[in-house]
């Protein structure tokens, strides 16, 4: 279910910049603790439903491009960075000094957006 929530933060923000312009592609950064294709499938879903007129069809095209990146953690015993597979579960981490217990941020973060309406960069 933390996926959904995610990615409805996501959807809304996608459809707020989008002001009704046809989204064809949107990228965003993923925390590497985050399932990708749970993601991918509820972007899908989400963005198969019309919010209301003023959207019309704006996201239906569009595809989840994601970006993954690596989990860091900053612990009060004075651990500062990236954990490895076996320290974190969803956006549980645990400290690799100190086997301290935290939550970790695991937000989507909108990274760019292509439009049907303008041509992508290097185009003839």
């Amino acid at each position: 279910m933390h996926e959904l929530s995610l990615v409805e933060d996501l959807v809304t923000e996608v459809r707020r910049r989008a002001k009704g312009r046809t989204v064809l592609e949107v990228w965003a950064r993923c925390p590497v603790s985050v399932d990708s294709g749970e993601l991918s499938d509820n972007f899908a879903f989400l963005t198969s439903q019309q919010e209301g007129a003023e959207d019309d069809a704006s996201l239906r095209r569009a595809r989840l491009k994601l970006v993954t990146t690596p989990l860091f953690m900053q612990c009060p015993c004075g651990f500062e960075g990236e954990l490895g597979a076996g320290e974190f579960a969803g956006h549980i981490g645990i400290c690799p000094d100190c086997d301290r217990v935290a939550e970790i941020d695991a937000a989507l973060e909108l990274v760019a957006m292509s439009y049907a309406d303008i041509e992508p960069f290097g185009a003839a």
